[in-house]
């Protein structure tokens, strides 16, 4: 073997087929450098749920019961919105 070749570190990587819609649709709305991110959290979320709630939490994802946090994100914004607004007041 080549010096080259022992000297590499193993790096997980999970790959998985998409529709090309969903390609598309990833490639003209997010960011290419904020994919790795992304899917790390999302992985995240989805093993919060599944040893939370097991089989159960696994099902309401896969059915679309329940989503990523849409909602949490009106919270933010909101949230957001009103430091900003506070902020100019000042």
């Amino acid at each position: 073997m080549s010096e080259k070749k022992q000297n590499w570190e193993y790096v997980p990587r999970l790959s998985v087929e998409i529709r090309e819609d969903q390609l598309q649709s990833m490639q003209k709305l997010i960011p290419f450098g904020f994919r790795k991110l992304l899917f790390q959290r999302l992985i995240d979320d989805v093993l919060k749920v599944t040893e939370d709630h097991g089989q159960v939490g696994l099902s309401a994802i896969c059915t679309g019961a329940i989503g990523v946090g849409y909602n949490k994100l009106q919270e933010y914004i909101e949230k957001s919105s009103a430091k900003k607004e506070k902020k100019d007041d000042q």
